[in-house]
């Protein structure tokens, strides 16, 4: 999964020579540090699709696939309104930022110790 993941955040196949290697290297290794932090992080492709959730956000969620389309997060990813409804697709920040372009930055509250 790291190879896929470290693949489609370099946004290319791959490529030829030393220096695609050397990129793609620290590329693993991003998506091997990502594999590893405590908060949780899912993140797509260029289309959308889900190709990394590492276990923080698999452990939040419930569920951990991939190839998930952006009409599909609320569905896949169990994320509901306060009144229980799916939430909207084009109005949650993850289809946002993939079909807009929206950047965004979430920190959740510290944990009560």
């Amino acid at each position: 999964m790291a190879q896929r993941a470290a693949g489609a955040l370099e946004g290319r196949g791959g490529g030829s020579g030393p220096e695609p290697a050397r990129s793609e290297a620290q590329l693993l290794g991003a998506a091997a540090v990502l594999e590893q932090i405590a908060e949780g992080v899912i993140v797509t492709d260029e289309s959308g699709a889900i190709i990394l959730v590492n276990e923080a956000a698999a452990r939040l969620h419930g569920v951990k696939r991939l190839d998930v389309q952006p009409d599909h997060y609320s569905e896949v990813y169990h994320l509901l309104t306060l009144d229980g409804a799916p939430y909207p697709a084009a109005d949650l920040p993850l289809s946002r930022a993939v079909q807009h372009g929206e950047k965004r930055c979430w920190r959740s509250a510290p944990r009560a110790r």
